[in-house]
C-alpha cells in the first residue's frame, strides 16, 4: 500500500474512533492536578509562582506596570511565557525591569464527553499578582474562563475550548491602568457576610457599612459573632463602632459629622449616637425604604407612599412630597417615585423630571434630571435630553458574563459596579472610565460628597476605599 492511501485509511479510522458529536453528560469540575512524583522543583520566579503566598501579603499596595508574565499549562509543571498574551505599553521584556509578576495557571474543566468517550474541556485560568522584587502578593483572581469545546471535532482525543486570552488581557489592562482610580486602603475584615449598603458622612471622615447575613437558607449558630452595622474612620480604616442593631437594616445613613447613624428597624427609622452606641431618637414613620442625611443636618426618609424630611433632634417632620426614595443633592432634597417615573423637589413638591416607568432598581443624579436603572437583564442610563444608553460591562470572571450588580449616584454622574469586580464611572459628557478591583461580585458602592473617594463592598464581606483621579 502506498503512503498516501495508508494515511487516508488511518484518518478514516481516527474519524470513526473519535465520534465527533459532543454529548454533555457531566458538569463536574476536574480537580487540580497534583505535582507528579519526582518532578523537579521550580526555581527563580517559577518557584515564586508555584507558591505565591510564601511571601508577605500587601495590605494597601496595588499592581503597577511594567508586568512580567509566567504561564503554566494544564497538567504541566513547566512555567514559561505565553506569547499570545500581550500587554502593549505595560509588559516588561525581562524580570529585572518588571514591577509586577503575573502568574497564570491553567486548569481544564470537564464539561461533558463525545460519543467516543473522549472528554470535552473548557480552559480556566487562575491569576496571581505579586510585587517585584520582594515577591509580596497583591491578590489572586480565579475563574477566567475560555471557550467551550467544539460541538463537532475532526481529530481524535479530547476536545478543548479556546484559551481566555482576550479576557485576561482586558482585565490586566484595567488592573494596571492607573489614570482612573488608586487604591487608598482595604478596610480590616470584620465579617464574611455580603455588604448591603454603605454611606459616607458629609465631611468624608467616616463610612458606615451594613451587611446582609447568609442565614436565610442555612442558619448560622455564630450569627451574633459578626456585626451588621459598622462605622469606620476613613483616615485609618479602623472601625470606631459596631451599632448593636437587632436585625439586618434595609436602609442606613450617617450624618454630616459622622456622629449619628440612622437605620431602618422593622420599617421604622432609628437614630443612633455613634459614640455611645445607643438610640437617641425614634422617628414616627412607617414603611421605610430609604434613608439619607443632608448637608442641612436633617434626615430624609423614603417610604412606600411618600418621602419626608425630619429634624433628627426632635423627630418632627419638616416637609414632604410624593416619592419613595430620597437623596440630598444640589443643596436640596430630591425624591424619586417608586416606579422611577418622576423626580420631585421635596420642599416645593414640584416635579423635576419625568421618565418611563420601570420596576428596576433606580439611582437618580444629584440634580434629579437623570436616572440609572439596574437589573439582571440589563441596565441603562437616562441622561437629561438624551436617548437612553445601555451599560456594557466587560465579561471577565466566574459567571462568564459582565453585568451591573451595584449602582450609586455621584456629584457629576453615576458609578457602576459589576459581578466581575469592575467599576465604571459614567458622566454625560464623556465615555465610561473603567478600572478593575480585587473584589468578587460588587454588592454596594458609596461615594463621598466631594466625589473624590469611592467605597466598594462585595459579596464576600470585603470593603476597599479608592481615590478617584
Amino acid at each position: 500500500m502506498s503512503a498516501r492511501p495508508l494515511r487516508l485509511a488511518l484518518f478514516c479510522v481516527a474519524l470513526v474512533v473519535s465520534s465527533p458529536f459532543l454529548s454533555i453528560t457531566s458538569l463536574a469540575q476536574k480537580p487540580a492536578a497534583a505535582r507528579p512524583k519526582g518532578a523537579a522543583p521550580a526555581t527563580g520566579l517559577a518557584k515564586v509562582c508555584e507558591d505565591p503566598y510564601s511571601g508577605p501579603e500587601l495590605k494597601t499596595g496595588w499592581p503597577e506596570p511594567p508586568a512580567y508574565l509566567l504561564f503554566k499549562r494544564a497538567n504541566s509543571k513547566v512555567w514559561g511565557p505565553n506569547l499570545r498574551i500581550k500587554l502593549p505599553g505595560m509588559q516588561a521584556a525581562t524580570p529585572t525591569t518588571a514591577h509586577t509578576l503575573v502568574c497564570v495557571t491553567e486548569e481544564r474543566l470537564e464539561m461533558g464527553e463525545y460519543k467516543s468517550g473522549a472528554k470535552a474541556y473548557t480552559p480556566s485560568w487562575d491569576v496571581y499578582l505579586l510585587r517585584l522584587p520582594d515577591h509580596a502578593i497583591y491578590f489572586q483572581k480565579g475563574g477566567i474562563f475560555g471557550g467551550d469545546a467544539p460541538f463537532i471535532k475532526w481529530h481524535p482525543g479530547a476536545g478543548i475550548g479556546s484559551q481566555p486570552v482576550s479576557q485576561l488581557q482586558e482585565w490586566l489592562r484595567l488592573v494596571l491602568k492607573s489614570d482612573v482610580a488608586r487604591l487608598k486602603l482595604r478596610l480590616p475584615f470584620t465579617s464574611p457576610d455580603k455588604v448591603r449598603q454603605m454611606a459616607f458622612s458629609g465631611d468624608g471622615t467616616r463610612l458606615v457599612v451594613t451587611r446582609a447575613p447568609y442565614h436565610y437558607s442555612s442558619p448560622q449558630p455564630d450569627l451574633k459573632k459578626y456585626p451588621l452595622v459598622t462605622v469606620f474612620e476613613v483616615a485609618s480604616g479602623q472601625p470606631v463602632a459596631n451599632i448593636p442593631v437587632e436585625d439586618e437594616p434595609s436602609a442606613v445613613a450617617i450624618s454630616a459629622n459622622g456622629e449619628l447613624v440612622a437605620t431602618e428597624h422593622y420599617g421604622h427609622p432609628q437614630i443612633w449616637n455613634v459614640g455611645s452606641k445607643s438610640i437617641v431618637q425614634k422617628i414616627s414613620a412607617d414603611g421605610v425604604r430609604w434613608l439619607a442625611f443632608g448637608a442641612d443636618g436633617n434626615l430624609g426618609v423614603g417610604m412606600r407612599d411618600h418621602a419626608a424630611v425630619f429634624n433628627p433632634a426632635t423627630g418632627m417632620e419638616l416637609f414632604s412630597s410624593a416619592g419613595s426614595r430620597i437623596i440630598y443633592g444640589d443643596d436640596r432634597w430630591i425624591a424619586i417615585s417608586g416606579d422611577g417615573a418622576t423626580t420631585y423637589e421635596v420642599r416645593s413638591k414640584q416635579p423635576i423630571a419625568h421618565f418611563a416607568k420601570t420596576d428596576k432598581e433606580v439611582a437618580v443624579s444629584a440634580d434629579g434630571r437623570s436616572e440609572l436603572t439596574m437589573s439582571i437583564l440589563g441596565s441603562q442610563v437616562r441622561w437629561a435630553g438624551k436617548e437612553a444608553e445601555y451599560i456594557e460591562m466587560p465579561s471577565i470572571g466566574n459567571e462568564g458574563t459582565g453585568r451591573v450588580s451595584a449602582i450609586v449616584s455621584a456629584p457629576n454622574g453615576f458609578v457602576v459596579g459589576s459581578n466581575d469586580g469592575i467599576v465604571s464611572l459614567l458622566s454625560s459628557s464623556g465615555s465610561p472610565r473603567l478600572f478593575a478591583t480585587d473584589h468578587s461580585q460588587i454588592e454596594s458602592l458609596a461615594i463621598s460628597q466631594n466625589g473624590k473617594l469611592l467605597a466598594v463592598g462585595d459579596s464576600s464581606g470585603k470593603v476597599s476605599l479608592w481615590d478617584l483621579q
